[in-house]
């Protein structure tokens, strides 16, 4: 089918590469940046276009979930990529088959990784995720001596890294740097009994605004793309936007105070206006769709 409708997505790389190229001046060559491109990029479709990361010598690449690590690798890509989610434990011989550094929390999964890995004759590489105040999943920092014994006792199980999520870097100064004091005294723990190859806590807004809290690691997410989480971060670097999505209005007409727009009546209007009606469907676009439909300049 020959694609007629008039709405695209164009991704502007060299505006990515000039962003990457940003944050990695910004943390400095001693820290890894560890760019996040789950959700197909956050919609860009750039994991399709791995030769950017590799052009930038990004060693590492950060998605959700293990079928984006698969479509990586599948496309060619062969650095590493680290899974943020802990799997469920049916797709673990997947992970370990593709090669993917897995997130963990939960004894028995590592348990399970252990075995399965054992039964391949070959290492699985974790990274230790550790809750420091964003309590949606990861350790809790009193029990980081159980899962050092635990780790240690397993031959078939490589601590590569350990991190943790910041939830306000970008709005709550005090509560980030609670995170950071338990997160750095968990980093502490864990270095006299590993050696560490990552250690990560940064998001854009902890990048920006919590040099301290660097390690070796840091995670850019929205920052890659040009955008920033508050405006207020936007004299600390200089950022472009990647995206623009072009459309062409398909129908106006005019609406008087009162006139209810759309489903529910969600919309009331305050005064006498004129309404555009955009052809733009919003959901949730396969790497592949995204590259059918979006331009790459």
């Amino acid at each position: 089918m020959i694609p007629v409708r008039q709405t695209k997505l164009i991704v502007n790389t060299k505006h990515i590469e000039h962003n990457i190229k940003q944050i990695q001046d910004f943390v400095g060559k001693e820290v890894t940046v560890m760019p996040v491109i789950k959700s197909s990029g956050y919609g860009t479709g750039i994991d399709t276009r791995t030769d950017i990361f590799t052009k930038l010598n990004i060693k590492i690449l950060c998605v959700a979930v293990v079928d984006e690590g698969i479509a990586l690798r599948e496309r060619g890509y062969d650095g590493e990529i680290l899974i943020l989610n802990q799997p469920l434990e049916e797709e673990i011989t997947t992970a370990l088959q593709y090669d993917l550094i897995l997130s963990v929390c939960i004894s028995d999964f590592i348990l399970s990784l252990n075995k399965l890995a054992k039964q391949k004759k070959q290492m699985a590489k974790i990274h230790l995720e550790i809750n420091t105040g964003m309590n949606r999943t990861g350790i809790n920092p009193k029990d980081i001596y159980n899962y050092i014994n635990l780790i240690k006792e397993l031959d078939y199980i490589e601590l590569d890294g350990i991190y943790s999520h910041l939830s306000s870097s970008d709005t709550n100064v005090n509560y980030t740097k609670e995170q950071i004091r338990i997160f750095d005294n968990i980093a502490n723990i864990v270095k006299k009994e590993f050696n560490l190859k990552y250690i990560h806590i940064c998001n854009t807004g902890g990048i920006l605004n919590f040099k301290e809290a660097h390690y070796n690691s840091v995670r850019p997410g929205i920052s890659i793309y040009g955008h920033f989480p508050n405006d207020n971060l936007k004299n600390k670097i200089n950022l472009i936007p990647a995206t623009i999505l072009k459309t062409k209005i398909s129908y106006i007409h005019e609406v008087i105070v009162g006139d209810a727009i759309s489903y529910n009546r969600s919309f009331i209007a305050k005064k006498n206006m004129k309404i555009a009606t955009l052809p733009i469907r919003i959901c949730r676009w396969s790497s592949k769709e995204l590259s059918r439909s979006s331009s790459y300049k």
